[in-house]
Protein backbone atom coordinates (compact mmCIF):
# COMPACT_ATOMS: atom_id res chain seq x y z
CA UNK A 1 0.00 0.00 0.00
CA UNK A 2 2.68 2.14 1.16
CA UNK A 3 4.43 1.94 -2.70
CA UNK A 4 0.93 2.36 -4.33
CA UNK A 5 1.20 5.72 -1.98
CA UNK A 6 4.54 6.94 -2.92
CA UNK A 7 3.44 6.11 -6.77
CA UNK A 8 0.32 8.12 -6.90
CA UNK A 9 2.07 11.55 -5.42
CA UNK A 10 5.61 11.31 -6.82
CA UNK A 11 4.86 13.88 -9.40
CA UNK A 12 4.12 16.24 -6.95
CA UNK A 13 8.27 16.39 -6.58
CA UNK A 14 8.31 17.29 -9.40
CA UNK A 15 5.59 20.02 -9.50
CA UNK A 16 3.51 18.80 -11.36
CA UNK A 17 -0.50 18.53 -11.47
CA UNK A 18 -1.40 15.65 -9.22
CA UNK A 19 -2.07 12.77 -10.53
CA UNK A 20 -3.14 9.56 -9.43
CA UNK A 21 -1.22 6.67 -11.16
CA UNK A 22 -2.00 3.33 -12.20
CA UNK A 23 -0.45 0.15 -12.50
CA UNK A 24 -1.00 -1.72 -15.60
CA UNK A 25 -1.04 -5.38 -15.05
CA UNK A 26 0.40 -6.40 -18.35
CA UNK A 27 3.77 -4.22 -18.25
CA UNK A 28 3.67 -2.56 -14.57
CA UNK A 29 3.59 1.14 -16.43
CA UNK A 30 1.67 3.87 -15.07
CA UNK A 31 -1.18 5.86 -16.58
CA UNK A 32 -2.26 9.35 -15.40
CA UNK A 33 -5.76 10.52 -14.34
CA UNK A 34 -5.83 13.78 -12.32
CA UNK A 35 -6.78 14.35 -9.28
CA UNK A 36 -7.13 16.24 -6.28
CA UNK A 37 -4.44 18.08 -4.17
CA UNK A 38 -3.01 15.53 -1.93
CA UNK A 39 -3.84 15.93 1.83
CA UNK A 40 -1.32 16.58 4.47
CA UNK A 41 -1.78 12.67 6.19
CA UNK A 42 -1.16 11.41 2.06
CA UNK A 43 1.97 13.64 1.75
CA UNK A 44 3.26 12.44 5.45
CA UNK A 45 2.46 8.87 3.64
CA UNK A 46 4.80 9.55 0.86
CA UNK A 47 7.54 10.94 2.73
CA UNK A 48 7.36 8.01 4.93
CA UNK A 49 7.92 5.79 1.64
CA UNK A 50 10.61 8.28 0.21
CA UNK A 51 12.91 8.07 3.35
CA UNK A 52 12.15 3.70 3.25
CA UNK A 53 13.34 3.76 -0.49
CA UNK A 54 16.06 6.10 0.08
CA UNK A 55 17.18 3.73 2.71
CA UNK A 56 16.83 0.72 0.98
CA UNK A 57 16.90 1.41 -2.91
CA UNK A 58 17.74 4.59 -3.31
CA UNK A 59 18.04 4.03 -7.36
CA UNK A 60 14.70 2.03 -7.57
CA UNK A 61 16.20 -1.04 -8.99
CA UNK A 62 13.01 -3.10 -8.00
CA UNK A 63 11.27 -1.23 -10.69
CA UNK A 64 11.89 -3.26 -13.44
CA UNK A 65 14.22 -6.38 -11.58
CA UNK A 66 11.48 -9.11 -12.52
CA UNK A 67 10.47 -7.57 -15.85
CA UNK A 68 14.19 -7.38 -16.88
CA UNK A 69 14.16 -11.23 -16.07
CA UNK A 70 11.00 -11.82 -18.14
CA UNK A 71 12.51 -10.03 -21.51
CA UNK A 72 15.32 -12.59 -22.16
CA UNK A 73 18.11 -12.16 -24.47
CA UNK A 74 17.27 -9.55 -28.18
CA UNK A 75 16.24 -12.22 -31.20
CA UNK A 76 19.09 -12.72 -34.05
CA UNK A 77 18.00 -9.57 -36.27
CA UNK A 78 16.17 -8.12 -33.16
CA UNK A 79 16.98 -3.73 -33.41
CA UNK A 80 16.20 -3.75 -29.96
CA UNK A 81 16.21 0.26 -28.48
CA UNK A 82 15.84 0.29 -24.64
CA UNK A 83 14.00 4.53 -23.23
CA UNK A 84 15.93 5.13 -20.62
CA UNK A 85 14.32 8.16 -18.40
CA UNK A 86 12.32 10.05 -15.31
CA UNK A 87 8.06 10.33 -15.72
CA UNK A 88 8.54 11.84 -18.62
CA UNK A 89 9.55 8.07 -20.15
CA UNK A 90 7.98 6.52 -18.07
CA UNK A 91 4.28 7.69 -18.47
CA UNK A 92 5.25 7.74 -22.57
CA UNK A 93 3.89 3.67 -23.04
CA UNK A 94 0.67 4.17 -21.10
CA UNK A 95 -0.22 7.80 -22.98
CA UNK A 96 0.46 6.58 -26.61
CA UNK A 97 0.99 3.12 -26.38
CA UNK A 98 1.10 2.34 -29.92
CA UNK A 99 4.45 3.97 -30.38
CA UNK A 100 5.71 0.68 -28.12
CA UNK A 101 3.38 -2.00 -29.79
CA UNK A 102 4.94 -3.82 -32.32
CA UNK A 103 8.49 -2.58 -31.97
CA UNK A 104 11.48 -4.00 -30.31
CA UNK A 105 11.06 -1.18 -27.84
CA UNK A 106 11.78 -1.02 -23.68
CA UNK A 107 10.26 1.62 -21.61
CA UNK A 108 12.45 1.92 -18.69
CA UNK A 109 11.66 5.42 -17.13
CA UNK A 110 11.16 6.39 -13.33
CA UNK A 111 8.93 8.97 -12.15
CA UNK A 112 11.26 11.29 -10.34
CA UNK A 113 14.40 10.10 -11.49
CA UNK A 114 17.89 12.22 -11.74
CA UNK A 115 20.90 11.20 -13.45
CA UNK A 116 22.73 9.88 -10.45
CA UNK A 117 20.03 7.43 -10.09
CA UNK A 118 19.36 6.13 -13.79
CA UNK A 119 23.40 6.29 -13.68
CA UNK A 120 23.24 3.00 -10.89
CA UNK A 121 20.76 1.19 -12.92
CA UNK A 122 22.30 2.06 -16.14
CA UNK A 123 23.59 -1.61 -16.30
CA UNK A 124 20.79 -3.38 -15.29
CA UNK A 125 18.03 -1.58 -17.34
CA UNK A 126 20.15 -0.95 -20.48
CA UNK A 127 23.73 -3.26 -20.64
CA UNK A 128 21.99 -6.23 -19.83
CA UNK A 129 18.99 -6.01 -21.79
CA UNK A 130 21.31 -5.96 -25.16
CA UNK A 131 20.11 -3.22 -26.85
CA UNK A 132 21.45 -1.91 -30.08
CA UNK A 133 19.88 1.46 -29.22
CA UNK A 134 19.71 3.26 -25.84
CA UNK A 135 17.89 6.63 -25.42
CA UNK A 136 18.19 8.90 -23.02
CA UNK A 137 16.13 11.39 -21.73
CA UNK A 138 17.40 12.85 -18.54
CA UNK A 139 18.17 16.38 -16.36
CA UNK A 140 15.19 18.28 -15.58
CA UNK A 141 14.87 16.48 -12.14
CA UNK A 142 18.42 17.20 -11.29
CA UNK A 143 17.71 20.67 -12.09
CA UNK A 144 14.69 20.66 -9.77
CA UNK A 145 17.15 19.26 -7.22
CA UNK A 146 15.21 15.78 -6.32
CA UNK A 147 17.86 13.97 -5.11
CA UNK A 148 19.81 17.47 -3.46
CA UNK A 149 21.54 20.19 -5.44
CA UNK A 150 22.86 19.79 -8.14
CA UNK A 151 25.30 22.16 -11.07
CA UNK A 152 24.75 21.81 -14.72
CA UNK A 153 28.30 20.19 -14.80
CA UNK A 154 27.09 17.40 -12.02
CA UNK A 155 24.41 16.30 -15.19
CA UNK A 156 26.59 16.67 -17.74
CA UNK A 157 29.04 13.98 -15.93
CA UNK A 158 26.34 11.36 -15.56
CA UNK A 159 25.49 11.63 -19.50
CA UNK A 160 29.12 11.17 -20.19
CA UNK A 161 29.54 8.17 -17.74
CA UNK A 162 25.85 6.42 -19.19
CA UNK A 163 27.07 7.06 -22.94
CA UNK A 164 30.55 5.92 -21.97
CA UNK A 165 28.99 3.04 -21.04
CA UNK A 166 26.62 1.95 -23.72
CA UNK A 167 29.76 2.81 -26.57
CA UNK A 168 32.18 0.31 -24.10
CA UNK A 169 29.15 -2.33 -24.45
CA UNK A 170 28.76 -1.76 -28.53
CA UNK A 171 25.18 0.09 -27.75
CA UNK A 172 24.76 3.41 -29.83
CA UNK A 173 23.48 6.30 -28.34
CA UNK A 174 20.80 8.98 -28.79
CA UNK A 175 20.83 11.97 -26.32
CA UNK A 176 17.64 13.90 -26.06
CA UNK A 177 17.03 17.63 -25.80
CA UNK A 178 15.44 18.24 -22.36
CA UNK A 179 11.91 19.08 -22.65
CA UNK A 180 11.14 23.08 -22.61
CA UNK A 181 9.99 24.26 -18.69
CA UNK A 182 9.65 27.18 -17.69
CA UNK A 183 8.14 26.47 -13.59
CA UNK A 184 8.20 24.01 -11.74
CA UNK A 185 4.90 24.03 -9.22
CA UNK A 186 6.70 22.78 -6.02
CA UNK A 187 9.82 25.48 -6.77
CA UNK A 188 8.44 28.73 -7.76
CA UNK A 189 11.87 30.06 -7.01
CA UNK A 190 13.33 27.88 -9.64
CA UNK A 191 12.74 29.86 -13.04
CA UNK A 192 14.57 26.33 -14.46
CA UNK A 193 14.44 27.46 -18.44
CA UNK A 194 17.99 29.33 -18.45
CA UNK A 195 19.63 26.10 -17.61
CA UNK A 196 17.38 23.45 -19.79
CA UNK A 197 18.26 25.46 -22.56
CA UNK A 198 22.67 25.39 -21.44
CA UNK A 199 22.32 21.75 -20.56
CA UNK A 200 20.51 20.93 -24.29
CA UNK A 201 23.61 23.41 -26.01
CA UNK A 202 26.11 20.63 -24.15
CA UNK A 203 24.10 17.64 -24.85
CA UNK A 204 24.09 18.65 -28.40
CA UNK A 205 27.69 19.46 -28.65
CA UNK A 206 29.16 16.14 -26.83
CA UNK A 207 26.69 14.35 -28.69
CA UNK A 208 28.41 15.54 -32.41
CA UNK A 209 32.08 14.70 -30.40
CA UNK A 210 31.08 11.65 -29.66
CA UNK A 211 29.21 10.31 -32.53
CA UNK A 212 26.03 10.13 -31.09
CA UNK A 213 22.58 11.40 -32.31
CA UNK A 214 21.21 14.22 -30.72
CA UNK A 215 17.24 14.24 -30.49
CA UNK A 216 15.42 17.16 -30.19
CA UNK A 217 12.30 17.82 -28.61
CA UNK A 218 13.35 20.85 -27.69
CA UNK A 219 12.35 23.25 -30.52
CA UNK A 220 9.25 21.58 -31.48
CA UNK A 221 7.63 21.66 -28.24
CA UNK A 222 8.85 24.82 -26.35
CA UNK A 223 7.36 28.27 -26.53
CA UNK A 224 8.12 32.01 -26.37
CA UNK A 225 9.50 31.21 -22.39
CA UNK A 226 10.73 28.05 -23.37
CA UNK A 227 8.36 26.55 -21.50
CA UNK A 228 6.23 23.78 -22.99
CA UNK A 229 3.52 25.11 -25.07
CA UNK A 230 0.59 24.38 -23.48
CA UNK A 231 -1.42 22.61 -26.27
CA UNK A 232 1.12 19.82 -25.44
CA UNK A 233 1.19 19.37 -22.05
CA UNK A 234 -1.33 19.46 -18.83
CA UNK A 235 1.22 20.37 -16.32
CA UNK A 236 4.06 22.39 -17.84
CA UNK A 237 6.46 19.41 -17.30
CA UNK A 238 4.97 16.33 -18.77
CA UNK A 239 4.19 15.96 -22.15
CA UNK A 240 -0.06 15.20 -22.90
CA UNK A 241 -0.68 12.74 -25.91
CA UNK A 242 -0.42 15.47 -28.41
CA UNK A 243 2.95 16.40 -27.23
CA UNK A 244 4.03 12.73 -27.30
CA UNK A 245 2.80 12.73 -30.21
CA UNK A 246 4.82 15.55 -31.85
CA UNK A 247 7.90 13.25 -30.16
CA UNK A 248 7.50 10.00 -31.62
CA UNK A 249 8.72 10.53 -35.72
CA UNK A 250 11.23 12.59 -33.61
CA UNK A 251 12.58 9.61 -31.79
CA UNK A 252 11.36 7.24 -34.60
CA UNK A 253 13.92 9.49 -36.95
CA UNK A 254 16.92 9.49 -34.68
CA UNK A 255 16.39 5.73 -33.74
CA UNK A 256 16.95 5.03 -38.37
CA UNK A 257 19.71 7.30 -38.41
CA UNK A 258 21.40 5.43 -35.65
CA UNK A 259 20.87 2.09 -37.08
CA UNK A 260 21.33 3.53 -40.55
CA UNK A 261 24.23 5.47 -40.57
CA UNK A 262 27.00 2.77 -40.96
CA UNK A 263 25.24 0.85 -43.82
CA UNK A 264 27.33 0.96 -46.72
CA UNK A 265 24.80 1.74 -50.11
CA UNK A 266 23.75 -1.54 -51.59
CA UNK A 267 24.30 -1.94 -55.56
CA UNK A 268 22.11 -3.41 -58.15
CA UNK A 269 23.61 -5.31 -60.89
CA UNK A 270 22.25 -2.94 -62.99
CA UNK A 271 24.56 -0.20 -61.35
CA UNK A 272 27.66 -2.48 -60.47
CA UNK A 273 27.76 -2.88 -64.87
CA UNK A 274 27.76 0.88 -64.87
CA UNK A 275 30.04 1.30 -62.48
CA UNK A 276 32.70 -1.13 -64.07
CA UNK A 277 32.09 0.93 -67.29
CA UNK A 278 32.88 4.29 -65.66
CA UNK A 279 36.04 2.82 -64.18
CA UNK A 280 37.20 1.07 -67.71
CA UNK A 281 36.64 4.27 -68.80
CA UNK A 282 38.53 6.23 -66.01
CA UNK A 283 41.36 3.71 -66.34
CA UNK A 284 42.08 4.34 -70.29
CA UNK A 285 41.71 8.12 -69.83
CA UNK A 286 42.61 8.74 -66.34
CA UNK A 287 44.62 5.88 -64.65
CA UNK A 288 45.43 8.08 -61.47
CA UNK A 289 42.11 10.02 -61.49
CA UNK A 290 44.00 13.47 -61.40
CA UNK A 291 40.91 15.46 -62.82
CA UNK A 292 39.03 14.44 -59.26
CA UNK A 293 40.57 17.51 -56.96
CA UNK A 294 41.63 19.50 -59.96
CA UNK A 295 39.12 22.21 -59.55
CA UNK A 296 39.04 21.74 -55.66
CA UNK A 297 43.12 22.50 -55.36
CA UNK A 298 42.59 25.35 -57.45
CA UNK A 299 39.82 26.89 -55.41
CA UNK A 300 41.86 26.01 -52.32
CA UNK A 301 42.96 29.64 -50.38
CA UNK A 302 46.84 29.57 -50.28
CA UNK A 303 47.73 28.85 -46.55
CA UNK A 304 47.42 31.18 -44.13
CA UNK A 305 50.38 32.33 -42.35
CA UNK A 306 50.68 30.31 -39.50
CA UNK A 307 48.05 27.84 -40.47
CA UNK A 308 49.71 24.08 -40.35
CA UNK A 309 48.12 22.62 -43.55
CA UNK A 310 47.77 18.87 -43.23
CA UNK A 311 46.49 17.00 -46.70
CA UNK A 312 45.16 12.96 -46.14
CA UNK A 313 46.26 10.86 -48.94
CA UNK A 314 44.23 7.78 -49.39
CA UNK A 315 41.68 5.49 -50.66
CA UNK A 316 38.26 5.23 -49.99
CA UNK A 317 38.95 4.92 -46.11
CA UNK A 318 40.46 8.50 -46.16
CA UNK A 319 37.75 9.75 -48.81
CA UNK A 320 34.92 8.62 -46.34
CA UNK A 321 36.17 9.76 -43.15
CA UNK A 322 35.19 13.54 -44.10
CA UNK A 323 31.39 12.15 -45.23
CA UNK A 324 30.92 9.50 -42.52
CA UNK A 325 33.16 11.72 -39.33
CA UNK A 326 32.68 15.22 -41.30
CA UNK A 327 32.66 17.03 -37.38
CA UNK A 328 36.52 16.07 -37.39
CA UNK A 329 37.11 17.97 -40.76
CA UNK A 330 34.88 20.95 -39.45
CA UNK A 331 36.70 21.15 -36.10
CA UNK A 332 40.19 20.78 -37.60
CA UNK A 333 39.78 23.34 -40.53
CA UNK A 334 43.34 22.69 -41.93
CA UNK A 335 42.63 19.34 -42.63
CA UNK A 336 42.49 18.81 -46.26
CA UNK A 337 40.98 15.29 -47.72
CA UNK A 338 42.21 13.96 -50.54
CA UNK A 339 40.80 10.33 -50.46
CA UNK A 340 39.82 8.57 -53.58
CA UNK A 341 38.03 4.89 -53.24
CA UNK A 342 39.30 2.19 -54.78
CA UNK A 343 42.84 3.49 -55.22
CA UNK A 344 46.35 1.71 -55.13
CA UNK A 345 49.43 3.10 -54.15
CA UNK A 346 51.01 3.77 -58.03
CA UNK A 347 47.49 5.60 -58.84
CA UNK A 348 48.44 7.99 -55.60
CA UNK A 349 51.91 8.13 -56.30
CA UNK A 350 50.70 9.72 -59.87
CA UNK A 351 48.80 12.34 -57.96
CA UNK A 352 50.79 12.66 -55.42
CA UNK A 353 52.27 16.40 -56.52
CA UNK A 354 48.82 17.87 -57.49
CA UNK A 355 47.01 16.94 -54.69
CA UNK A 356 49.48 17.02 -51.75
CA UNK A 357 52.81 18.72 -52.46
CA UNK A 358 51.23 21.67 -54.75
CA UNK A 359 48.44 22.00 -51.73
CA UNK A 360 51.72 23.44 -49.39
CA UNK A 361 51.09 21.42 -46.48
CA UNK A 362 53.12 21.25 -43.47
CA UNK A 363 52.42 17.87 -43.20
CA UNK A 364 51.03 14.79 -44.73
CA UNK A 365 48.99 11.85 -43.73
CA UNK A 366 49.25 8.67 -46.06
CA UNK A 367 46.65 5.89 -45.20
CA UNK A 368 47.22 3.25 -48.48
CA UNK A 369 47.81 -0.37 -49.57
CA UNK A 370 45.05 -2.36 -48.73
CA UNK A 371 43.61 -1.98 -52.59
CA UNK A 372 46.92 -3.22 -54.02
CA UNK A 373 46.71 -6.40 -51.83
CA UNK A 374 42.94 -6.88 -52.97
CA UNK A 375 44.59 -6.55 -56.37
CA UNK A 376 42.31 -3.81 -57.47
CA UNK A 377 45.11 -2.54 -60.48
CA UNK A 378 46.47 -6.17 -61.17
CA UNK A 379 48.46 -7.96 -58.69
CA UNK A 380 51.01 -7.07 -56.83
CA UNK A 381 53.89 -7.52 -53.96
CA UNK A 382 54.08 -6.53 -50.31
CA UNK A 383 57.50 -5.23 -51.39
CA UNK A 384 56.24 -3.03 -54.53
CA UNK A 385 53.36 -1.34 -52.04
CA UNK A 386 56.12 -0.64 -49.87
CA UNK A 387 58.16 1.25 -52.37
CA UNK A 388 55.13 3.20 -53.40
CA UNK A 389 54.39 4.56 -50.45
CA UNK A 390 58.41 5.47 -49.74
CA UNK A 391 58.10 7.12 -52.78
CA UNK A 392 55.31 9.56 -51.45
CA UNK A 393 57.09 9.73 -48.01
CA UNK A 394 60.64 10.72 -49.63
CA UNK A 395 58.66 13.21 -52.16
CA UNK A 396 57.26 14.70 -49.08
CA UNK A 397 60.35 15.12 -47.49
CA UNK A 398 62.10 16.59 -50.12
CA UNK A 399 59.41 19.50 -49.82
CA UNK A 400 59.66 19.68 -46.51
CA UNK A 401 56.62 18.44 -45.40
CA UNK A 402 56.06 16.19 -42.24
CA UNK A 403 55.16 12.48 -43.14
CA UNK A 404 52.94 10.38 -40.92
CA UNK A 405 52.65 6.79 -41.88
CA UNK A 406 49.34 5.17 -41.16
CA UNK A 407 49.13 1.53 -40.49
CA UNK A 408 46.51 -0.46 -43.06
CA UNK A 409 43.63 -1.35 -41.56
CA UNK A 410 42.55 -4.95 -40.63
CA UNK A 411 40.54 -6.69 -42.90
CA UNK A 412 39.86 -10.64 -42.92
CA UNK A 413 38.27 -10.74 -46.56
CA UNK A 414 37.62 -8.30 -49.46
CA UNK A 415 33.79 -9.20 -50.26
CA UNK A 416 34.66 -7.57 -53.78
CA UNK A 417 38.15 -10.28 -54.22
CA UNK A 418 37.45 -13.13 -52.03
CA UNK A 419 40.25 -15.76 -50.98
CA UNK A 420 42.85 -13.62 -50.88
CA UNK A 421 43.47 -14.23 -47.50
CA UNK A 422 45.01 -10.81 -46.80
CA UNK A 423 45.44 -10.15 -42.75
CA UNK A 424 49.08 -11.84 -42.67
CA UNK A 425 49.71 -9.85 -45.61
CA UNK A 426 48.41 -6.49 -43.56
CA UNK A 427 50.40 -7.37 -40.71
CA UNK A 428 53.78 -7.66 -42.83
CA UNK A 429 53.31 -4.35 -44.43
CA UNK A 430 52.11 -2.52 -41.11
CA UNK A 431 55.34 -4.14 -39.89
CA UNK A 432 57.86 -2.66 -42.81
CA UNK A 433 55.92 0.70 -42.15
CA UNK A 434 56.40 0.92 -38.75
CA UNK A 435 59.97 -0.01 -38.80
CA UNK A 436 60.42 2.47 -41.68
CA UNK A 437 58.80 5.44 -39.79
CA UNK A 438 60.79 4.76 -36.76
CA UNK A 439 64.24 4.44 -39.05
CA UNK A 440 63.65 7.89 -40.55
CA UNK A 441 62.16 9.74 -37.61
CA UNK A 442 58.57 9.58 -39.23
CA UNK A 443 54.92 10.05 -37.38
CA UNK A 444 53.69 6.66 -37.39
CA UNK A 445 49.71 5.68 -36.62
CA UNK A 446 48.75 2.13 -34.97
CA UNK A 447 45.16 1.77 -36.38
CA UNK A 448 45.26 -1.51 -36.94
CA UNK A 449 46.31 -3.24 -33.14
CA UNK A 450 42.67 -1.09 -31.98
CA UNK A 451 40.77 -1.86 -34.62
CA UNK A 452 41.53 -5.60 -35.14
CA UNK A 453 39.94 -8.80 -33.67
CA UNK A 454 41.14 -11.71 -32.68
CA UNK A 455 40.90 -12.68 -36.43
CA UNK A 456 43.26 -9.84 -37.62
CA UNK A 457 40.05 -8.42 -39.29
CA UNK A 458 38.03 -5.49 -38.45
CA UNK A 459 36.14 -5.35 -35.18
CA UNK A 460 31.99 -5.84 -36.11
CA UNK A 461 31.37 -3.05 -34.21
CA UNK A 462 33.81 -0.58 -36.05
CA UNK A 463 32.68 -1.73 -39.25
CA UNK A 464 29.86 -2.74 -41.72
CA UNK A 465 31.50 -4.34 -44.65
CA UNK A 466 34.61 -5.38 -42.73
CA UNK A 467 36.91 -3.08 -44.54
CA UNK A 468 35.76 0.04 -43.97
CA UNK A 469 35.12 1.97 -41.21
CA UNK A 470 32.02 2.92 -39.33
CA UNK A 471 31.56 6.29 -37.32
CA UNK A 472 32.96 4.41 -34.11
CA UNK A 473 35.94 3.81 -36.13
CA UNK A 474 36.07 6.68 -37.10
CA UNK A 475 36.10 8.05 -33.67
CA UNK A 476 38.87 5.92 -32.69
CA UNK A 477 41.01 7.08 -35.48
CA UNK A 478 40.34 10.73 -34.56
CA UNK A 479 42.19 10.41 -31.53
CA UNK A 480 45.23 8.76 -33.06
CA UNK A 481 46.06 10.49 -35.61
CA UNK A 482 45.83 13.51 -34.10
CA UNK A 483 47.71 13.26 -31.58
CA UNK A 484 50.49 12.01 -34.12
CA UNK A 485 49.94 14.87 -36.35
CA UNK A 486 50.71 17.39 -33.24
CA UNK A 487 53.83 15.07 -32.53
CA UNK A 488 55.39 16.31 -35.88
CA UNK A 489 54.12 19.46 -36.51
CA UNK A 490 55.90 20.43 -32.71
CA UNK A 491 59.59 18.49 -34.13
CA UNK A 492 61.62 20.92 -36.37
Amino acid sequence: MRIKVFISTILLVLGCTFTQAQNNPQDGKQTQEVRPKPTPEQMEAFRKVMAERLRNDWAFLSRYKDDNLKIGAPAVDEKRVVFLGNSITDFWINTMPEFFEGKPYIDRGISGQTTPQMLIRFRQDVIDLKPKVVVILAGINDINGNTGPSTLEMIEDNIKSMTELAKANNIDVVLSSVLPCDSIYSRPDLHPAERVVKLNEWIQKYASTQGCIYLDYFTSLANERNGLKKEYTNDGIHPNKAGYSIMAPLAEEAIKKVLNKFKMPAFTPTQLDSMRKVMDDRLRKDWAFLKRYADENKNLPAVAPGEKRVVFMGNSITEFWKTIDGDFFTRNKSFVDRGISAQTTPQMLIRFRDDVINLNPSAVVILAGTNDIAGNTGPTTIEKIFGNIVSMAELAKANKIKVILCSVLPVYNYSWSPGLEPAEKIVKLNAMLQAYSKKNKMGYVDFHSALADERKGMKAEYSPDGVHPNLKGYKIMDDLVEKAIAGVLKTR
